[in-house]
C-alpha cells in the first residue's frame, strides 16, 4: 500500500492534537516502514488508527499496519516479517537513541511463523505491528502474532512457549487456574506483545467471545482479583454491547487477558472489546455511547470530537457507518478506554468492503434521521404509555441511544395503574421483559394472577414494581383458565399480545402455554391472510400482533406466507395502508408486519421500500406522525424494525427501481487487533 496524503495527514493531525511532537522526517521514516515493505505475495500497510484514554496522562495515538490476507502462510514469510521488524526497530532506535528488544521479536516470529509443515489447507497470513506515541515518551511498538499459523492443533503449545520466552511462567500457571470453573479453555489465536524502550514485558492473550457468556466473564473477573469491578463490566455491557445478557453477551465481543512481568501487577487485567457496528446504528450513536461510558467510568476523553472530525472532515457522524470499529475497556482500578477507527478517505486493501467506513445510502440516512426525531418526541414528559416505552426499546435494539432511566420510571408508573384488561396488562409484561427489569418475573406472575386467578391477586401491581415477591398465583389453575379464555373466543389481539409476552418470558411452562394460544390464534386468520378485529380500524394492529407472536413461536408456519401476500395486496398505490386511505397507524403496523415476514416473502422488497417512503413523507417537522403518542410509537417501531433490512441493501435505485435484499457481506471472523 502506497503512503497517501490522507493517511499521513490524519496521523499527523492526531499527533498534533494530543501534543506528540514527532518531527516530519521521523514520522515519514516510520510511515515508510509501515506501508512500503512487503513480500510479493501479500500486502502490509496501515489500516487502522486508535486512541487510548485513561486517568493517568495524555492519550496515546497509535497507527496499526497489518497483514490480513487470504495468502496461506509459508516458512519464507517469517524472513519477510523479521525484515519488517528489523527496519522498524532500527528506525526508532536511530531517532530516539533507545534500545528495543529485537531479539525477542525475531524469536516470536520464528516461533509462530517459521516452523510450518505443508498441509492440505494452510492457514491465512495474519500479522500486525503498531507504533504508539504518547507526549513526552519514546514510541512503543505492539506486535500481534497468529498462533494458528502452524495449525490450530499446535496453538496451545505455541502459547506455552511464548509465555516461557517472555519469562512469564508464573502468569502461565495463573492463566491455567483461571479455567478451573470446569469450562474448556477456548483456543487462543491472536497474542499481542509490547516492545517498549524500557524493556517491560507485557503479553495480551485474546480469546473468542463466543466462549464467554456474561456469568463466565464475571467468574473470570473474580479470579483476576476484580470482584469490586463488576460495575465496569455492567457499564460496558449496557453501553457497548446493547445490554445483552447470558449467552448473548458474546455477540460482537472479544475477551483479552493482559499479563505483565511487573511485581506490582499480581494477576492479569481483564479486557473487554465490543465491535461497535454490531450494536449501534451509526457512528453518531457509537460516539454518544462511548461518551456516556467514559463519563460513568471517570475517564476523560479530551479531543474526542476533534479526532473524529479529522477522520471524516465535513461529514456529520450521523451520515457515516463503520468509521469507529471497536471500543475496548481495561477493567481495573484505573480503567482505560481504547477506541479504534478507520478514516473515511483511507481505503485499505487489507479489508473486506463490509469492514470499511462509508457514507450511508440516502434511504438509510433519512430513516435514521426520522427515528432520532421520533425518539426525541417519545422521551418528552407525558408519554407514559407502554407502546411508547416498547417502541423506544425496539429503537435501542436497532442501535439508537435512549434514556433507559426513563423506561424504568415508565414501567414503575404503569405497574402502579390498576387494570384487569389483557390488552393492557400483556403489553406491560412485554415491557418488563424487553427492559430486562429486575422485577419482571414477579410482575408477570401477578399479571397472570390478575387476569386468570383474581382470587389470588391483590388487584395492584405497584408493590411488585418495587421488587416484592409475587403471590402464590395457583399456576395450574391459571393455565387452565387461559385455555378456557381462548376457547371461549377471546379477542385475537389480546391472545396475540399474551402469547408473545409468554414467549418472551421463555420458561418451559410459558412456552407451552404460548404455543397453545398460538393454535387458537392461527384458527382465527381470515382467508385474505389478515386477522380481523371487532373494533373498526384495528385489523392491521391485530395482524401485526398475531404475526409477531406466531413468528416467534412457530416461524415456519405456512399461514405466515399467506399473511405476507395479504399485506402486499392491501397496500395502496401511494405506499401506505389503511381501510379507506393511507393512515399513519395502519401503515406503521402493516410495515412492521412485512418486515417480520421478509424471509418468507421473496417478492416483498417493493412493498417494504414504498411503505418506508410513505412513512418518511408523512412525518411532521417536529418528529410526530400524530398528536397521539401511540401513533408516533408505532411508526418508530416500524422504522426500527425495517432498519436492518435497509442496511443490508434494501434501497431505492435509479428511477425508483428497487434493489432486492441481499445477505450481509461476511465479516472477518477474526479481528486482528482488538485491545490496547
Amino acid at each position: 500500500m502506497i503512503v497517501t496524503n490522507s493517511t499521513e495527514s490524519v496521523l499527523r493531525g492526531l499527533l498534533d492534537l494530543y501534543g506528540c511532537a514527532v518531527p516530519r522526517d521521523a514520522l515519514d521514516a516510520v510511515l515508510s516502514v509501515l506501508q512500503e515493505r512487503a513480500a510479493p505475495r501479500w500486502q502490509f500497510g496501515i489500516s487502522e488508527f486508535s486512541l487510548s484514554f485513561d486517568r493517568q496522562g495524555p492519550p496515546k495515538v497509535r497507527a496499526l499496519a497489518e497483514v490480513l490476507t487470504a495468502a496461506p502462510t509459508v516458512p519464507a514469510d517469517a524472513l519477510a516479517l523479521q525484515e519488517i521488524g528489523r527496519h522498524l526497530f532500527e528506525t526508532l532506535q536511530r531517532q530516539h537513541r533507545m534500545r528495543y528488544d529485537t531479539g525477542l521479536f525475531e524469536d516470536l516470529v520464528q516461533l509462530t511463523y517459521g516452523t510450518l509443515y505443508a498441509r492440505f489447507r494452510p492457514p491465512k497470513l495474519r500479522f500486525g505491528a503498531a507504533v504508539e506515541w504518547r507526549a513526552g515518551l519514546a514510541p512503543a511498538v505492539k506486535c500481534y502474532f497468529d498462533l494458528f499459523a502452524g495449525g490450530q492443533q499446535s496453538a496451545a503449545e505455541r502459547l506455552r512457549r511464548v509465555f516461557d520466552r517472555l519469562q512469564l511462567g508464573r502468569q502461565w500457571r495463573l492463566m491455567q487456574r483461571l479455567f478451573a470453573d470446569g469450562a474448556e479453555a477456548p483456543p487462543c489465536r491472536i497474542i499481542g506483545v509490547d516492545f517498549a524502550p524500557d524493556g517491560e514485558r507485557n503479553l495480551r492473550v485474546y480469546l473468542p467471545g463466543s466462549h464467554y457468556p456474561l456469568p463466565r466473564i464475571r467468574r473470570l473477573l473474580d479470579e483476576c482479583g476484580g470482584e469490586a469491578l463488576t460495575g465496569q463490566l455492567d457499564a460496558f455491557n449496557r453501553h457497548m454491547l446493547g445490554g445483552l445478557d447470558g449467552a448473548e453477551t458474546a455477540r460482537g465481543m472479544l475477551l483479552g487477558l493482559a499479563f505483565s512481568d511487573r511485581p506490582c501487577v499480581p494477576g492479569p487485567v481483564l479486557k473487554l472489546d465490543g465491535y461497535l457496528p454490531d450494536h449501534h446504528a451509526d457512528d453518531f450513536a457509537a460516539a454518544e455511547a462511548v461518551t456516556v461510558l467514559a463519563s460513568g467510568l471517570g475517564v476523560p476523553l479530551p479531543g474526542h470530537a476533534e479526532a473524529l472530525r479529522l477522520l471524516a472532515p465535513q461529514t456529520p457522524l450521523a451520515g457515516l457507518q463503520r468509521l469507529q470499529q471497536y471500543c475496548s475497556l481495561d477493567v481495573s482500578e484505573t480503567p482505560k478506554l481504547n477506541l479504534y477507527f478507520r478514516p473515511l478517505v483511507t481505503r485499505s486493501e487489507h479489508l473486506a468492503p463490509v469492514l470499511r467506513p462509508r457514507l450511508k445510502p440516502a434511504l438509510l440516512a433519512d430513516l435514521d434521521a426520522a427515528c432520532r426525531k421520533a425518539i426525541g418526541v417519545l422521551e418528552q414528559p407525558g408519554h407514559g404509555i407502554a407502546a411508547a416505552s416498547i417502541a423506544l426499546l425496539r429503537a435501542a435494539g436497532a442501535g439508537f441511544g435512549i434514556d433507559r432511566a426513563r423506561i424504568a420510571a415508565d414501567l414503575d408508573a404503569l405497574a402502579a395503574q390498576p387494570s384487569t384488561d389483557a390488552g393492557t396488562l400483556a403489553p406491560l409484561m412485554q415491557l418488563a421483559l424487553l427492559a430486562r427489569a429486575p422485577q419482571a418475573e414477579a410482575l408477570c406472575d401477578d399479571v397472570l394472577a390478575l387476569l386468570f386467578d383474581p382470587a389470588e391477586a391483590d388487584g395492584s401491581l405497584g408493590s411488585l414494581a418495587a421488587g416484592a415477591a409475587a403471590p402464590d398465583s395457583g399456576d395450574e389453575q391459571i393455565h387452565q383458565a387461559i385455555g378456557a379464555w381462548c376457547a371461549e373466543g377471546a379477542e385475537p389481539v389480546a391472545m396475540a399480545e399474551l402469547a408473545y409476552a409468554l414467549a418472551l418470558r421463555g420458561d418451559a411452562r410459558s412456552l407451552q402455554t404460548a404455543r397453545a394460544i398460538a393454535g387458537f390464534l392461527s384458527a382465527r386468520q381470515h382467508f385474505g391472510g389478515l386477522w380481523r378485529s371487532a373494533i373498526a380500524g384495528e385489523d392491521f394492529r391485530v395482524t401485526l400482533a398475531a404475526i409477531r407472536a406466531l413468528g416467534r413461536l412457530v416461524p415456519e408456519l405456512p399461514l405466515l406466507a399467506r399473511s405476507a401476500q395479504g399485506l402486499r395486496e392491501a397496500q395502496h398505490s401511494d405506499g401506505g395502508w389503511g381501510e379507506i386511505g393511507s393512515e399513519a397507524m395502519a401503515s406503521a403496523q402493516a410495515l412492521a408486519a412485512c418486515a417480520l415476514l421478509h424471509d418468507l416473502d421473496p417478492e416483498g422488497a417493493p412493498a417494504l421500500t414504498r411503505g418506508i417512503a410513505w412513512l418518511l413523507r408523512s412525518q411532521g417537522p417536529d418528529g410526530r406522525w400524530s398528536e397521539d403518542a401511540a401513533v408516533t410509537a408505532s411508526c418508530l417501531e416500524a422504522l426500527a424494525g425495517v432498519r436492518p433490512l435497509v442496511e443490508q441493501g434494501l434501497a431505492a435505485g435509479p428511477g425508483g427501481t428497487v434493489i432486492p435484499l441481499r445477505a450481509p457481506a461476511p465479516r472477518e471472523a477474526l479481528r486482528l487487533v482488538q485491545t490496547a
